[in-house]
């Protein structure tokens, strides 16, 4: 017998090793790019159904004739305001339901007419997430969603801001809104 068949006889099993360990690490890199992947699209979802339960939301409180659905549509408003939606909007986005807040605690149901401009806007501002969202690809940073805090801050502070969840002066609140929100 020659030299390497004496090597293939006594080390052959190496290969077959090496083999099975190429094999696994291929089975589990597969495992976790689908995962992955299925995570991104789970969280696109929700992202997409949050957008429009905001926009559902806040065009029924402009619409709704009904006093009692209207009221389902403003708590639903408050839960996106202050629930899911600081999960993904940005800061045209909170401005925009920060002033349809203000608006809607000034206003009520009988003044509900009055709420359309505020409305367009954050229709707008959401039409405007779901087409950057759409151009970046539906881009999510993992690593950073892995690591979140649970404790989620507001981008510009305003729904922390004690003073604007009073149905006060609308022209105060309104000034304090601008401050953060408009652009100089």
């Amino acid at each position: 017998m020659t030299k390497i068949g004496r090597f293939v006889k006594e080390y052959g099993w190496i290969g077959t090793a090496a083999a099975a360990v190429a094999t696994g690490v291929w089975a589990v890199t597969a495992y976790l790019q689908t995962a992955k992947l299925e995570y991104i699209r789970e969280f696109n979802a929700k992202q997409l159904d949050t957008i429009f339960q905001a926009t559902a939301a806040v065009s029924g409180l402009v619409a709704e004739p009904d006093a009692g659905k209207w009221q389902m549509h403003q708590v639903a408003f408050w839960a996106l305001h202050y629930g899911d939606m600081v999960l993904f909007e940005n800061s045209e986005v909170e401005c925009a339901m920060t002033y349809f807040g203000a608006k809607l605690k000034a206003v009520g149901f009988q003044g509900r007419q009055d709420l359309g401009p505020q409305a367009y806007a954050v229709s707008a501002a959401l039409r405007k997430l779901v087409g950057d969202l759409n151009n970046n690809g539906w881009k999510i940073n993992l690593s950073t969603l892995v690591e979140a805090k649970t404790e989620v801050s507001p981008l510009l502070g305003l729904k922390g801001d004690p003073t604007l969840q009073e149905p006060a002066n609308y022209s105060a609140l309104e000034k304090k809104i601008d401050a953060k929100c408009k652009k100089t």
